[in-house]
């Protein structure tokens, strides 16, 4: 999986149309960026970065360095 794979359904994509909520559009990217920071994932990629996998022991997963 990757960051792309994180997404909304179409539906919640799209502004309020009615309602207290009228106009009123998710900020996914934005919670995107604080979730993946928080989890100590990569806020460009969504994936692990090198010093959480190295926290949780597991470094020998990144293949890429």
């Amino acid at each position: 999986l990757e960051r792309e794979n994180d997404r909304l359904p179409k539906l919640l994509r799209e502004a309020y149309r009615e309602g207290g909520s009228e106009g009123y559009l998710v900020p996914l990217e934005d919670m995107l960026v604080v979730y993946y920071q928080a989890r100590g994932w990569d806020a460009e990629s969504g994936m692990p970065t090198l010093e959480k996998l190295n926290e949780l022991g597991l470094e020998w997963v990144d293949k890429s360095r």
